[in-house]
Order: C-alpha cells, then sequence, then structure tokens
C-alpha cells in the first residue's frame, strides 16, 4: 500500500492493488474495468499460483513432486513477470508515441498555416464504435509560405477515405502523426475549399502536446479527481473536446497557445450532426432538428467566429428558457434531476439575477454571439485542464459551460431547502432568499470550474478577442 501511493498515475492500472486509483467513478460514463487492470489481476493471480506451489514444493507430502511444483512455481513467476513488463512498456510506449507527435509537430513553420474561415459538412456518431466526418474548409492559403505544403492537424485516430480541392479529387497529401500536409500547388492566391471525408474513432492520447507539465507522471492521489479522459467516446455519453482536434484545424498542435508563434484562427460553423434516436446534441450556435427516420439529426449554425469547438451529446434531460433574449438551454443526466425540482422555489429569482447581468453587459456594449447558452452534466473523468503554459480549465468552450457531475448535479440542496424552511428556525429572513444566497455561495466556491460566473462571462470576451 506504501508503494501504490507513490506509482505515478500513468502506471496505477498496470500496477496499482487498487482500482479506484486509477478508475474514477462515473454515473454518465461508467468504466467498471479495462484490459491493462484485467492484465494485472492475472499478474497477481499467477503470483499467488506460484506462491502456492513454492509452498507445496517445501512442504512434506507422502507422494512429493517437489520438482514438478517448483518448475510449475517458476513458471507461473515468469509468465506473471513477463505480463507485467508488457504492461509497462504499452504505458512507456504510448509515453513514447506523444514524444515523437511532439516533435513532428514542432518541426512544422507557422508560415505554412491557412487561414481558415469557414467549416461546413456532416458528422455522425455511433457512440462508443466511429465518427464519421464529411467537413468542409473554407480557407485562404499561407501568405508567405516559405515552405511547399499547407499544413492542418486532425486527430491520428481517423482514416482519411477522400480529399478534395475546390471539387477535384487529390492525392497529393499525406496524413502522419496527426498532420495533415497538403501540397501548396493546389491552394493559390484565392480562397479555397478543401473538403475532407474520414472516419474512425479518436486516440485519447493525442492531445495538448504543448502543455507545460504532464500531471499524470505525479503520484498525488488527487490528480485523477481532475480528469484523466482527453474526450469521452462511450456508448452512453460523446465529449469531444478541441484539445482532442476532433474537427481539422489550422497549423499544427504545438503552437496553439503561443501567439508568438501562430495566430489564433477565427471561423465560423455550420455543421448537422447526427446521433442515435432519444440523444440530445450540443455545440456552438442554436439547434435546429432535421428529419431523419434512423437518426436524431441536428443543424447548428454558429453565429459568429469561434476559435474552437467542442460537442457533447448523450440522452439527455432537457430544460431551456430565454432571458434577455438569450436562450439558456441546461442538458443534465436524467439520473440528476433533483436539484431543479428543489430550486423551483427560487427560479423566479434567479431569472432576475440572470437578467441584471445581461443588461449590465449590453451596457458596456457587450452583447452574447451565439444565441443559445448550453450548460451540459459531463462525467468526472473528463480532463478539466488544458495545455500551453497557462493549463486553464477548458470546461467554458464557446457557447456552453460544462458541469462535473461530482458538483452542483449531485450537491444536496435538499437539505438548504429543509433548512430555510424549517418551523423551528430562529432567522427572519426570506426562506427563498437564503436559498438563494446558498447557492450563489455554493457557485462562488467551486473548485472544480462549475463557477457560471466564470463561464458565462469567458463567452462575451475570452473567444472573440485576442492579443496578435
Amino acid at each position: 500500500l506504501w508503494v501504490t501511493d507513490r506509482i505515478p498515475i500513468l502506471f496505477q492500472e498496470c500496477l496499482s492493488l487498487y482500482v479506484g486509483s486509477a478508475l474514477f467513478p462515473s454515473d454518465l460514463a461508467p468504466v467498471f474495468v479495462t484490459t491493462t487492470i484485467v492484465g494485472s489481476r492475472v499478474v497477481l493471480l499467477l503470483v499467488s499460483v506460484a506462491l502456492l506451489f513454492f509452498a507445496a514444493s517445501l512442504l512434506p507430502r507422502t507422494e512429493p513432486r517437489r520438482i514438478l511444483n517448483t518448475i510449475t512455481g517458476v513458471a507461473a513467476s515468469a509468465v506473471g513477470t513477463l505480463m507485467i513488463f508488457g504492461l509497462v512498456s504499452s504505458v512507456w510506449g504510448d509515453e513514447s508515441r506523444k514524444e515523437k507527435w511532439v516533435n513532428t509537430h514542432q518541426e512544422q513553420t507557422p508560415s505554412a498555416n491557412p487561414d481558415v474561415q469557414h467549416i461546413e459538412g456532416e458528422v455522425v456518431l455511433k457512440p462508443g464504435r466511429k465518427i464519421t466526418l464529411d467537413v468542409t474548409l473554407t480557407m485562404f492559403p499561407p501568405e508567405a509560405n516559405t515552405t511547399d505544403s499547407v499544413v492542418l492537424t486532425l486527430n491520428p485516430g481517423y482514416n482519411i477515405q477522400k480529399l478534395f480541392v475546390d471539387g477535384k479529387e487529390t492525392s497529393d497529401y499525406m496524413f502522419e502523426e496527426g498532420l495533415l500536409i497538403v501540397s501548396s500547388k493546389l491552394f493559390p492566391d484565392n480562397s479555397h475549399e478543401l473538403r475532407l471525408q474520414a472516419h474512425g474513432k479518436l486516440d485519447d492520447q493525442f492531445a495538448y502536446l504543448n502543455q507545460a507539465r504532464n500531471f499524470q507522471q505525479l503520484t498525488h492521489s488527487s490528480i485523477p479527481t481532475l480528469g484523466l479522459r482527453n474526450s469521452i467516446f462511450h456508448p452512453d455519453f460523446v465529449a469531444l473536446m478541441p484539445g482532442n482536434i476532433w474537427l481539422p484545424i489550422s497549423g499544427s498542435l504545438t503552437d496553439l497557445n503561443n501567439p508568438e508563434q501562430q495566430h489564433r484562427d477565427l471561423f465560423t460553423t455550420d455543421l448537422t450532426i447526427s446521433v442515435p434516436r432519444n440523444w440530445t446534441v450540443a455545440t456552438v450556435g442554436k439547434r435546429r432538428v432535421i428529419e431523419n427516420a434512423k437518426l436524431n439529426t441536428f443543424q447548428f449554425i454558429s453565429g459568429a467566429p469561434v476559435p474552437e469547438l467542442a460537442l457533447l451529446a448523450a440522452n439527455f434531460d432537457r430544460r431551456a428558457i430565454t432571458i434577455e433574449g438569450v436562450e439558456f438551454e441546461i442538458l443534465f443526466s436524467k439520473k440528476h434531476r433533483e436539484n431543479f425540482d428543489v430550486l423551483e422555489l427560487v427560479s423566479d429569482r434567479i431569472q432576475e439575477f440572470v437578467a441584471e447581468r445581461i443588461e449590465n453587459a449590453r451596457v458596456l456594449s457587450l452583447d452574447y454571439p451565439y444565441k443559445v447558452f448550453y450548460i451540459v452534466e459531463v462525467p468526472s473523468t473528463l480532463r478539466i485542464y488544458g495545455g500551453g503554459w497557462r493549463m486553464e480549465s477548458v470546461l467554458q468552450p464557446p457557447g456552453m459551460m460544462l458541469v462535473r457531475e461530482t458538483t452542483f448535479p449531485t450537491a444536496r440542496f435538499k437539505n438548504v431547502v429543509d433548512s430555510a424552511y424549517d418551523p423551528r428556525s430562529e432567522s427572519q429572513e426570506d426562506p427563498n432568499e437564503i436559498i438563494f444566497k446558498a447557492l450563489l455561495e455554493y457557485f462562488s466556491n467551486d473548485q472544480q470550474g462549475g463557477s457560471p460566473f466564470i463561464g458565462f462571462a469567458r463567452n462575451f470576451v475570452s473567444h472573440q478577442v485576442s492579443i496578435s
């Protein structure tokens, strides 16, 4: 147990005796076991068998079989040792692969980065199995390109089926290590359309290659509470995060947060997203339902430029309201609806509070740019910090705010309401005001990035401006 507490997070699945140190629980996207954990348990079983046979070889018996028992024990020990080395080597292999990605992306020059203006197309999600992309990027080629290529990045978990430039299919490209390198001869001075057809399953390791520190190399037991998955592609829940590059982006992945090396690329979107029946999707823009007999299909138009895009999908419980011209939509798990009913008592007070903030922003000439603001519950296993030198929160992508299931969705506000309306209470304050103050205090003290004060504010300014 002493050693377990000192194993880096990277190796917890293959070396730890306690599954909870490697798998953080989640109601939304539960994972009960992994191949690595099964392998580590087989190793423990083999070691136990080896010890049993070693003990049997030492005990006096009427029919001693010491040689056979010893050989069996040695064989079990050898197989267990080889398996544990294999499990550890696989982790080192993943780290070596990431290091190769970093080196390859750092070799690219920003002068080869195109200016993506617009992304439109279709995305079909088959949760847990496959993502199918058919997207078209409207873009300008690099102005002062010192290379013979144009560079984009896409998750290497995809297989590119076809690539078109201005409607003509081309094979003059290379897709390796997450870099999509297309010949610059295909892009003269004018605007061009690059259409990409691909399918696959995201490589979860391909994300945040420019992070200042790798927290998973640490041994602190609190690291898993920050989330260990860069994206979620579970049969019950999908969270495609910008850092995992589920859509093609301009340039390499190592200079995204370095304005001295790479300018922030802003683009508009028009995406049609198909998911299983009864599922709902949230991304940037107002959702429009499109008729489809087999799948739930929605269209989203951003309405304003965005620097990145997140996509959340699941069988959510949906609540919506429009306040001062801004539509707010809450998408939570159907398992975590209790607080909505409990806090119905202060719904009018909450609306007044939000309306006041929107009016204050308008006085400062700040309008919410995306028409709809989505508040989406996400699994506790989703990583909540990004890359770059700041490694800031990723829970406030454009057009939405992500709320971890371990925060407000499972908080016990029923106790607050019961206490406020307790007839034995000596407080002279209005019970509803007590409840509302407790709600504000809860969000003010939120330590997991789920404060709406931050989430809503960032969507007014942070995703629209940057230092250039």
